[in-house]
């Protein structure tokens, strides 16, 4: 991303140096498009975070955190899917506002989210989850049923890539769905239910 941006720096410069107004005014909105074009290309628009693309592009995590809302094909079958993606557009909005700006929260698939941590310890990445959790239950109120998540986390224990901690992290949140739902699960460690 970075190399990216080098590139893009370096042929402004050398824009500088061109006379042709038009020439300069074409390659600058090419490069705008272009800008957008990444950006869309990598953005879920449903729930306003990364896709799965972001992923191939992340070079160091420490954490990752698999989420799955609970019974979301059911509340999609009762309710409809406008009261599914409604869901969708909260629960993004939360991973949003939990997230350091150098972490990625992504939409991973369906009912699935992803978050990849790039620094801090355990208990800090299981407090974010437990308080995104609890935001989930309190911001998401539906008189016939409550939203709730099941959570696996895995750390980059060993210098493991990114493929196999999100393995990891994925297992340990069917286990989680497995023991009753509504749990974080660290990979390694005992299950918990959320209050």
């Amino acid at each position: 991303m970075k190399e990216e941006n080098n590139y893009i720096e370096r042929i402004i410069e050398k824009l500088a140096k061109v006379d042709d107004v038009e020439l300069k005014e074409m390659i600058l909105n090419l490069i705008e498009e272009r800008e957008y074009l990444i950006k869309t290309a990598n953005i879920d628009l449903l729930s306003g975070l990364n896709n799965r693309r972001i992923i191939e592009r992340i070079r160091k995590y420490e954490f990752v955190s698999m989420i799955d809302i609970d019974g979301f094909k059911t509340i999609n079958d009762t309710y409809g899917h406008d009261i599914g993606d409604k869901i969708i557009r909260i629960i993004g909005s939360i991973l949003k506002s939990n997230t350091r700006s150098e972490d990625f929260a992504i939409r991973y698939g369906g009912d699935e989210f992803l978050i990849i941590f790039t620094g801090g310890n355990i208990e800090v990445v299981n407090e974010r989850m437990e308080n995104i959790c609890k935001e989930v239950r309190e911001k998401i109120n539906f008189p016939d049923f409550d939203v709730t998540l099941s959570v696996g986390i895995a750390s980059n224990e060993y210098n493991s890539t990114l493929d196999e901690a999100i393995k990891k992290a994925d297992a340990i949140m069917y286990y989680s769905k497995k023991s009753g739902k509504n749990r974080i699960s660290i990979y390694g460690n005992k299950t918990k239910k959320k209050k």
